[in-house]
């Protein structure tokens, strides 16, 4: 009895270190990237702002397009803020290929490919590689239809997995696809793996907001008119590291565009669409842009990932400075 059972064991434990030795690697598939540039600091930022004005509260279908550089652009600048994540997106023929590789310890990688190509349905052709493990469109959709009744049993109303990305278009050195992402999909993906974004009083974010609007500030006025009304009016109940975090993102709003709520979360619909109006930062306008967009989004995610941003910033207001001395 015994035997039988060890016997058993053994074959257990052999297929687990053959999985994982099939998925495992002591040496990244993708390098390093070089640092970012202002102008792939640029791309990005656009990239970031079209992809966040796709992903509506209603789950409507909005269309997104993405040039090479672009995507090339927003890997650069993820990997450089996350050092154990490389990523390398591509264009190759009629399909695109994004490849990755994830740190998770000491020279111990996973890699990860995929490819991206339109297909016979709506839903685009997927094919996955992890380590040596390729999983083909087939194999995809099945993974998304047991995701779909997953997410029914954990009680979330979705609709397919396959309908929120659908009619995907390659070539002219772009992507172009049709998104169909409703924010209850945010909700489950927070109860699935917990989120430590931090969170943003809409209330106080719309009051900051209104604050700056009744300011009545001309337009191109430098940034720092704007700063004083921004965080002028803290309320004595009100922490003062959650003020900023608000008044980061009402900046964007004024300066960038009244999309920016979005930072605050995908529930967070203020019904502001009001033009942004142009501020200044060293006389330039895409300098307080980027400044206050970049403020804004490291108020609010990781700073590691707006690292890149922050360094690029203060590199382009440096010569800005010296060019206009």
């Amino acid at each position: 009895m015994l035997r039988p059972l060890l016997t058993s064991l053994a074959g257990l434990l052999a297929v687990g270190a053959f999985a994982a030795a099939a998925l495992l690697s002591s040496t990244p598939s993708v390098p390093r990237s070089e640092s970012p540039s202002a102008d792939s600091v640029r791309r990005a930022r656009g990239a970031a702002v079209e992809l966040a004005m796709a992903l509506t509260a209603d789950g409507m279908p909005r269309r997104v397009q993405f040039s090479r550089r672009d995507l090339e652009a927003s890997a650069t600048l993820v990997a450089h803020g996350f050092d154990w994540l490389r990523v390398r997106p591509s264009i190759e023929a009629d399909a695109f290929v994004s490849q990755s590789s994830v740190r998770i310890a000491d020279r111990t990688w996973i890699n990860f490919a995929g490819r991206v190509a339109p297909g016979a349905s709506a839903f685009p052709d997927v094919t996955l590689r992890i380590g040596a493990w390729r999983f083909p469109p087939m194999v995809v959709r099945g993974g998304l239809r047991a995701a779909d009744r997953f997410a029914r049993w954990r009680g979330h109303e979705l609709p397919p997995a396959t309908s929120m990305l659908r009619d995907v278009a390659v070539g002219g050195d772009a992507v172009a696809a049709t998104l169909a992402v409703p924010k209850q999909l945010f909700r489950f993906a927070r109860a699935l793996v917990g989120s430590t974004r931090p969170a943003v009083d809409p209330l106080l974010l719309g009051s900051v907001y209104q604050r700056l609007v009744a300011a009545r500030l001309p337009a191109n006025a430098p940034l720092a008119d704007i700063l004083r009304p921004a965080f002028a009016g803290r309320p004595a109940d009100v922490a003062a590291i959650d003020y900023n975090r608000a008044a980061f993102i009402a900046l964007a709003m004024y300066a960038v565009s009244p999309a920016a709520q979005r930072l605050a979360g995908s529930d967070v619909d203020l019904g502001i669409t009001a033009a942004a109006l142009p501020v200044q930062l060293s006389g330039r306008v895409d300098l307080a842009r980027h400044f206050t967009l970049s403020a804004a989004l490291a108020a609010t995610l990781d700073p590691r990932f707006t690292r890149a941003m922050s360094l690029t910033t203060a590199c382009r207001v440096a010569a800005a400075s010296r060019s206009s001395t």
